[in-house]
């Protein structure tokens, strides 16, 4: 119950006039890339609410100091422009700050095709060609080790079994990273035996491939200008010499 005989203490509160402003940590980005917008009150009456337009790609709309982030464009590039309605306390004033601007880059192209589609052997040389034609830099690897730093690439693999080739692009100031798995086969066994080593003239000689891996085909050269392809690991012949060339 209040005193008749005090008089009431009056609280006097300073209103200076709501001001507003914004700003954001980053201009430029790439897509999945991340940065924050600021809004900034000063004046009227504490607390503030804020409200950012338009939304896109904001984590929190009504907060002060939003994270912007977004993972695809229109385009190689894309601008958002972006304001925020500030009030104080008492509603009495809406202000809305002078926008703010982020340009998104879209990420490069890592993709590479490689011209060698089929099997791949020991000792064969083997293009690779990478999808973006105009980047700012160019970084391939093979099992992790660097190997070159240009647009198409050609290497001669000496290892066999499994190899993970690594493209690593920028762009715009944006990269972007890429793998593909190859695997490396050996070469096949070219050693051939002869049934009899003495023949007479016109008589049949059989040759067999000694091969611990079966090939996909045998090209026969008998040394008088005639070849013969086959399937089989055997096979007859006329002639006084042989010898295999290009085996698959």
């Amino acid at each position: 119950e209040s005193d008749p005989n005090v008089e009431p203490e009056l609280i006097f509160i300073e209103d200076d006039g709501l001001s507003a402003s914004a700003r954001i940590d980053d201009e430029i980005i790439c897509c999945g890339e991340e940065t924050q917008l600021h809004a900034i009150a000063m004046g009227g009456v504490a607390p503030y609410t804020y409200q950012w337009n338009p939304t896109t790609g904001l984590s929190a709309p009504t907060s002060a100091e939003p994270i912007f982030s977004i993972d695809n464009i229109e385009g190689s590039s894309q601008t958002f422009t972006f304001t925020c309605d500030v009030s104080d306390s008492f509603n009495r004033t809406t202000l809305t700050t002078e926008s703010v601007s982020i340009t998104v880059n879209a990420l490069a192209d890592a993709g590479f095709q490689y011209d060698n589609q089929g099997a791949i052997c020991l000792g064969e040389a083997v293009t690779f060609t990478a999808n973006e034609t105009d980047a700012s830099s160019y970084t391939w690897k093979i099992n992790n080790r660097p190997i070159g730093n240009t647009n198409t690439l050609e290497y001669i693999f000496n290892e066999t079994g499994p190899h993970r080739i690594e493209l690593s692009v920028t762009k715009d100031e944006c990269s972007n990273i890429s793998y593909q798995d190859i695997t490396i086969e050996s070469l096949p066994n070219t050693s051939f035996s002869v049934n009899n080593n003495t023949v007479c003239h016109g008589e049949p000689v059989n040759f067999n491939v000694i091969n611990h891996k079966t090939g996909n085909s045998y090209t026969w050269n008998f040394g008088d200008g005639t070849e013969e392809t086959t399937n089989n690991r055997n096979i007859s012949a006329q002639s006084w010499n042989a010898k295999i060339e290009n085996p698959a």
